[in-house]
């Protein structure tokens, strides 16, 4: 699939994702719907791309004389059936919930023709799961992309049991013409690989936090200054939306319970409507919302304690056999801006004190995320961090 075909692109969902993936078609030269519940939701979702097509001219990505074109590209519409009728490629990008994507899901399957594909945002909701929706299972896969979708160069793509070849060959294809690499998910498992490596390390931050042990300044300067990275998980939570993190974080949770155990946290923040930087502000903007006795202490991050649960979560990748240990620190760098490499940091840490950190987790709240797996030493074969 490519755009010198004139395929045509319909993105569902004005929200947080959705806009951002408009707009990256529209400017790799395809045509563009995209589709909204309310007219307010669509106007606001054509201010965004505009403010960030201009932006994108600021940092030399785009020329401007393409503007006018990139803009002419991207239609908006409120009535699903025009959004979808005649598209080739439908990409799903509402709220993760399971239950509100399959009746979306449903709804859009009995509206298009029989060349369609469909396709889910989705982060963490298995893919088969979702295609028992459509009434053609075979014309359905994953096509996972990263916050902000312009920007992040990995793009995460997952069959479902039922996914054709045809269809995996024809989401390649157009992933490949968005100008993103491929990271090919061998099994549809829930949260696939990414976000078994970043989910951990956001719920325990908020643990670290909510136990009253740092920070979430210290846990974010730590985590930047170790990892090289351009946001702590704080900073990151702020800016992705912590209504997204939430309810990624709740779908894992429904169906594993050995990734994450889900900081009361986070869930406080959701509840009080405090969903991120740009909507109701984060956990910047209400640290009142955090207990006293964990807001004031001066303990400084330890990037071991932190960064345990996460080694667990690759070691289970590695049993699964869903990628090899260089293919997840690759991928981690490209998708999460890890720029010291995650991997690099574990084994600097060393096999001992990561091992040491989880079992204490594990005997004082037992949650199955903290048993350490059997083959976490696998991690380490390599680099001086092995056997520390």
């Amino acid at each position: 699939m490519n755009a010198e075909k004139g395929r045509k692109i319909a993105v569902i969902g004005s929200g947080r994702m959705g806009p951002g993936i408009a707009q990256l078609a529209a400017i790799k030269g395809y045509e563009v719907t995209l589709w909204g519940r309310r007219e307010n939701s669509l106007k606001k979702a054509e201010e965004k791309i505009i403010w960030s097509t201009k932006k994108l001219v600021k940092k030399k990505i785009l020329q401007e004389d393409a503007v006018k074109q990139v803009l002419n590209r991207i239609n908006y519409e409120i009535n699903l059936r025009r959004a979808v009728c005649d598209a080739d490629l439908i990409i799903e990008a509402i709220i993760e919930d399971t239950e509100i994507k399959t009746k979306m899901l449903s709804q859009m399957a009995g509206e298009v023709s029989s060349h369609t594909i469909i396709s889910s945002t989705t982060s963490t909701i298995p893919i088969s799961e979702l295609a028992d929706a459509i009434h053609r299972p075979e014309k359905f896969i994953g096509i996972h992309f990263f916050n902000p979708p312009q920007l992040i160069e990995l793009v995460e793509i997952i069959p479902g049991k039922k996914t054709s070849q045809e269809t995996l060959q024809e989401a390649i294809n157009f992933t490949t013409s968005l100008g993103k690499q491929i990271l090919l998910c061998k099994r549809d498992v829930p949260a696939f690989i990414i976000n078994r490596v970043l989910l951990p390390i956001l719920d325990e931050a908020a643990w670290i936090v909510f136990r009253g042990e740092s920070t979430i300044t210290s846990i974010d300067s730590t985590f930047k200054e170790r990892l090289k990275a351009p946001m702590g998980p704080f900073e990151l939570m702020d800016f992705i939306g912590i209504d997204v993190v939430y309810h990624a974080m709740r779908e894992v949770i429904k169906r594993e319970r050995t990734l994450i155990a889900l900081c009361p946290l986070i869930k406080k923040f959701y509840e009080n409507g405090f969903m991120g930087k740009d909507r109701g502000g984060g956990f910047y903007q209400h640290s009142d919302l955090i207990e006293k006795s964990t807001k004031n202490i001066n303990n400084p991050a330890d990037i071991a304690s932190l960064l345990a649960p996460a080694a667990n979560s690759i070691a289970r990748i590695l049993k699964m056999r869903l990628i090899s240990i260089e293919e997840i620190d690759q991928a981690v760098k490209m998708a999460l801006k890890f720029s010291a490499g995650i991997i690099h940091e574990l084994r600097s840490i060393g096999f001992n004190r990561i091992r040491e950190c989880l079992l204490k987790k594990y005997k004082a709240y037992n949650y199955e995320s903290y048993l350490p797996e059997e083959n976490l030493i696998e991690i380490f074969y390599q680099g001086e961090g092995h056997g520390k």
